[in-house]
């Protein structure tokens, strides 16, 4: 194949002569452009590193320090207070460094010493500002004094209060205090938010005319350079000498230093070593907040019971756990998520397709590309263009409420991450870059290398390569289409198969380019989206997603399987799996990519790597664009090499010989047993000659004897290789009837509720969130008659490597407006007071998760520092096995703001979700997009008489009606 003979800088032949060299000119000159690329990048990501690291300083500022100090000592004003004259006295003497050399250095390495303190310090001071969390618990219409001056000190250290902005921020300040309405409350919201934008755009204005004077600069260079030029083409010289090259070298170092000295914005690393460490709560808060959660769950005696076993717990074990958990909070940036990682997601056994891996949808109304191929190849190059921004550190970083940095730790492993499959526990591996994609389509498997001369490929060029895929009409190699199908069963199985059978040859050359990709995309046949006329195209949608055809989403490489978390059927020595942590709108790193035939995409996502991440699934229209009929701007450059096609070594006999293979493995031993003996007893039939000698005789075997010897044992070594090849083939289908099973049990449910969204629920003065997490309990009151345990997941990433924390929904508060609700006698005063109670309580339990007073991780660390310990705890062994019947999560619309919802409010996104956690619990994930619109994502199983997906989601819908109904603002009844 003509990619072949490029794929390597040179090839050799051996000759009577002599070895033979023939280079090959392209792909040296690839080589040496990849090169190029690699030390680019890395010298970008040491920039950008050193700029993070200094941060909220800059190199500039280190430039001011030393011209101060400089100017000072010029002055003969000593700043340091003799310290410059210790330094240069510490200095070796000698004839290179004269007194004035000597005087330089020691003001040198003085201000680069008080530039680093200063650094430091406002790092510290940045820590303890980040570390108040008082904002989040202030009443509605209130601000308390140390607020206030938190919020003036934090813009001020972000650089977001601004000559006349500050002005206006104080103002408004002053104002809040003389605010006693909600509607003028409202109105001054709007107005700092209005300010924010404004402050935004002048920062923006600022960056533009910043550019506008480089590039007035630039020009100005330009033209200097030009005339130098002139000049030395008079005096006979020429243009392209090397001197014409220094000066150019000079001029673009010129300008990267001038880029480096004027950074300003934070990038996505800047705050990470500033933001606090997730506190370790106490024991006694953390017992009495539990107790209080199951309390409604519970009668009186076995909330008697659990009572007595918490206070056993809280006064004998606990004193010992907590002293060794506060021991490891001090020694680890944060002390729960690594547990977290190895033994929620890593260690779990349990088929990753449906327990843990979550989905993520496309636009609900719109599709930006009915063109299969020119959608995948623009969503595939915006996903590599936030690929080239993360790894430089350029994104800048998750800020809450525009104010407050998030941690940025889980973006590291976006991309080319993959999870390797072992017998008691997987691992993840991350590589520092890929430069290939891997590519399923009817069940054939391709590597699309993603550069082309150092530079990454336009969409035209990747939409020509998935094309070619899509028209390549070569079927798939025998056992190659269901391979996926192993890492969608048990681990275990997956990491014996991959062990014995994907270790050396082909398959491992195979299997490494898909584990080595950047990341994993199906082209499906199928068609899928919101389709109006078709009942059950969203569920179809959703099941297509989440696990396809058990075989065509699970491939073995950093793409659809993690760990959620799975059924509960854990004993008290292994700890419930988490609840599913669907918090964004389109996904991305250890993830599949689906690119449908309509055009509509969607992704599945692994989970152990991260509980957030943000898809570009929805970036493509915005950032690449389209041409009128559909196809990649650009034209496509035609001698690209057409994509490679993985080869696996499962020849066609040992697929139609499953069966026999498996009964011929019973005679294996017998047959290699009498071939050793035939030997023996052959010498009448082989003419055996015998000599004699003093030792004892031995045989020599005639010619016909070892030749039929050899056949022989041949003959064994071909029935083995057929006996492994249908050993893999038999794992393959073994694990493909497990994720079959597994998906046909799985009941969707998936509709967009439009009668009402976020708009109407704040004009009823609470929260969109605590709203929905309501009408859950009501749906799920009347679907099973009784409460159950809820999980509702909330991030804790306001600190250093924070993951997600439990907020438990199912409160005193809400089960008493549920049955005030359920009482046909309830008035409509109580209930509207009841449900203010119950949404202010899970505001309230929502706040401690997120600023790490939950109750959940603290328990779950508590429990594995016992289980290292050798302590026996039935109060946590209790704890920790209780079910979560209602799991639910929020799907967080716009993270990362690439475009205006309110420009654009038909983009608004279907949001995610995934499978139910308990066999006989539901799965609720919810995105609130936009002002009217609210799509549900319900999940269970068919083998569970109590549950049915369809007949919830009605509850849900009811639900939310009827607690909207209790207020003044009803909705309209033309919604659905």
């Amino acid at each position: 194949m003509a990619e072949a003979h490029q794929a390597v800088a040179f090839q050799f032949t051996v000759t009577p002569e002599g070895l033979g060299f023939q280079l090959s000119r392209e792909a040296v000159r690839q080589l040496y452009l990849a090169t190029v690329h690699s030390w680019k990048k890395r010298l970008v990501r040491t920039k950008n590193s050193f700029l993070s690291g200094v941060y909220p300083a800059s190199p500039s500022s280190w430039v001011l320090v030393l011209m101060a100090t400089a100017g000072s000592c010029y002055c003969r004003v000593d700043p340091s207070l003799g310290l410059i004259a210790r330094i240069q006295h510490c200095l070796p003497h000698g004839e290179a460094l004269t007194p004035r050399a000597r005087s330089v250095v020691g003001t040198v390495v003085f201000s680069t010493g008080a530039w680093l303190a200063a650094v430091l310090l406002f790092r510290r001071l940045l820590r303890l500002l980040l570390s108040y969390h008082g904002w989040m618990f202030e009443p509605h219409g209130h601000m308390s004094r140390s607020t206030r001056l938190w919020i003036m000190r934090e813009m001020r250290e972000m650089g977001g209060c601004r000559s006349c902005g500050r002005c206006r921020t104080v103002e408004m300040m002053r104002e809040m205090r003389e605010v006693r309405e909600m509607q003028e409350l409202r109105e001054m919201m709007r107005e700092m938010w209005e300010m924010r934008e404004m402050m935004r755009e002048m920062r923006e204005l600022r960056e533009m005319m910043r550019e506008m004077w480089e590039m007035r600069e630039m020009m100005r260079e330009m033209r200097e350079l030009r005339e130098m030029m002139r000049e030395m083409r008079e005096m006979g010289g020429c243009g392209s000498c090397g001197r014409c090259r220094t000066v150019e070298m000079m001029r673009e170092m010129k300008e990267a230093l001038i880029k480096i000295m004027s950074i300003r914005k934070p990038l996505l690393y800047s705050f990470q070593s500033s933001l606090p460490k997730l506190p370790v709560p106490p024991v006694k808060a953390t017992v009495a907040r539990y107790l209080e959660s199951v309390r409604p769950l519970l009668d009186d005696d076995k909330y008697l019971e659990m009572a007595a076993l918490a206070k056993e717990f809280q006064e004998k074990t606990a004193p010992r756990l907590q002293r060794y958990l506060r021991l490891k909070s001090w020694w680890t940036t944060n002390y729960v998520s690594d547990w977290w990682e190895e033994y929620i997601y890593l260690r779990g056994r349990s088929p990753l397709m449906v327990n843990s891996n979550y989905y993520a949808m496309d636009f609900l109304y719109v599709t930006p590309s009915p063109i299969q191929a020119a959608r995948a190849a623009n969503s595939v190059h915006a996903m590599l263009l936030y690929r080239r921004r993360l790894d430089r550190g350029e994104i800048p970083p998750m800020m809450a409420l525009g104010v407050v940095p998030m941690c940025s730790y889980q973006s590291e492993r976006m991309f080319n991450t993959t999870r390797i499959p072992g017998k008691e526990t997987d691992t993840l591996l991350h590589l520092a870059d890929s430069k290939h994609l891997a590519v399923y389509h009817k069940g054939r498997y391709y590597k699309v290398w993603l550069y082309y001369g150092g530079q990454l490929l336009p969409p035209a060029d990747l939409e020509m390569q998935f094309q070619r895929i899509l028209d390549d009409p070569s079927p798939p190699q025998p056992g190659e289409e269901r391979l996926a199908a192993l890492t969608a069963g048990e681990r275990a199985p997956w990491a014996e198969a991959r062990a014995r059978f994907f270790s050396r040859g082909p398959n491992k050359v195979a299997l490494d380019a898909i584990e080595r990709a950047a990341f994993f995309l199906a082209l499906d046949e199928d068609e899928h989206g919101q389709q109006p006329e078709r009942p059950g195209c969203m569920d179809a949608y959703a099941k297509s997603l989440l696990h396809g055809c058990c075989y065509d989403r699970c491939a073995p490489q950093n793409l659809t399987c993690t760990h959620r978390h799975p059924k509960n059927t854990q004993t008290p020595q292994k700890p419930t799996q988490p609840r599913p942590c669907c918090t964004a709108a389109a996904t991305t790193g250890s993830f599949t990519l689906v690119v449908y035939k309509n055009g509509k995409v969607g992704a599945n996502a692994e989970h152990s790597w991260a509980d957030a991440p943000i898809f570009m699934l929805a970036t493509d229209k915005f950032q690449l664009g389209y041409t009128e009929g559909g196809h990649c701007k650009g034209d496509p450059r035609w001698q690209l090499a057409p994509p490679q096609r993985l080869q696996w070594d499962i020849p066609p006999e040992a697929v139609a010989a499953i069966e026999a293979s498996l009964r011929v493995a019973q005679a294996v031993a017998a047959i290699e047993a009498s071939l050793r003996v035939t030997w023996v007893w052959a010498q009448c039939r082989f003419r055996f000659r015998f000599r004699c000698h003093a030792m004892p005789c031995h045989a020599v075997l005639c010619p016909q004897a070892v030749a039929a010897i050899e056949a022989s044992l041949r003959a064994v070594a071909a029935i083995e290789a057929s006996l492994r090849v249908a050993q893999a083939v038999a794992a393959i289908e073994a694990s493909l009837r497990v994720a079959r099973a597994l998906a046909e049990d799985v009941d969707f449910c998936c509709f967009p509720f439009s009668t009402f969204g976020k708009g109407l629920i704040k004009r009823c003065r609470t929260s969109p969130d605590a709203f929905i997490q309501i009408a859950l309990q009501l749906a799920h009151f009347r679907d099973k008659g009784s409460f159950c345990l809820t999980y509702e997941a909330s991030m804790t990433r306001l600190f250093r490597e924070g993951r997600t924390e439990t907020v438990r929904s199912c409160t005193a508060e809400a089960t008493a407006f549920v049955r005030c609700m359920a009482d046909p006698h309830g008035s409509r005063s109580e209930r509207q007071r009841l449900f203010k109670a119950a949404a202010e309580k899970h505001q309230q339990l929502y706040r401690l998760a997120m600023t790490g007073a939950g109750i959940d991780r603290h328990l779950f660390c508590l429990y594995l520092m016992s289980r290292y310990l050798g302590t026996q705890s039935p109060f946590l062994a209790k704890v920790l096995s209780e079910p979560w019947r209602l799991s639910t999560s929020q799907t967080p619309q716009q993270q990362l703001r690439m475009f205006d919802l309110n420009q654009f409010p038909d983009h608004v996104s279907s949001g995610g979700g995934f499978g139910p956690v308990a066999d006989d619990g539901y799965g609720v994930s919810y995105i609130i997009a936009g002002e009217n619109l609210i799509t549900f994502h319900v999940s269970s199983k068919f083998s569970s008489p109590e549950t049915d997906s369809q007949r919830f989601g009605r509850n849900i819908r009811q639900a939310m009606l009827d607690i909207a109904g209790l207020f003044d603002k009803p909705p309209p009844a033309t919604g659905k």
